[in-house]
């Protein structure tokens, strides 16, 4: 098997809102597999804020999918969020979260 190629912790990314480029900056844990954000925490739980965090951070660097991980809970969290819909006409408030 091949090395999955990353890019480590701590990288700082350009914000976008409605197509245009910010002064502001944001931070990403990882970046791998050509875009996929990998963003640890270690909390007592994962909650609907972390998630509605996380998407934000994908929607505003431009990224499509990321995975968020927690690793304080008794066992691993861990939810694969996405910022693209899987049906144009999904009724689901919560398209953006799908778990692994």
């Amino acid at each position: 098997m091949g090395s999955v190629p990353v890019i480590p912790g701590a990288i700082t990314e350009p914000v976008y809102y409605k197509g245009k480029k910010l002064e502001a900056s944001a931070r990403a844990g990882f970046i791998c597999l050509k875009g996929l954000v990998v963003e640890l925490k270690a909390s007592a739980e994962l909650t609907g804020a972390d998630e509605s965090r996380f998407v934000s951070h994908l929607q505003t660097t431009g990224h499509d999918t990321g995975l968020l991980l927690n690793f304080g809970a008794s066992s691993l969290e861990y939810r694969r969020l996405t910022t693209q819909r899987a049906e144009p006409d999904n009724q689901n408030p919560n398209w953006w979260m799908e778990t692994l």
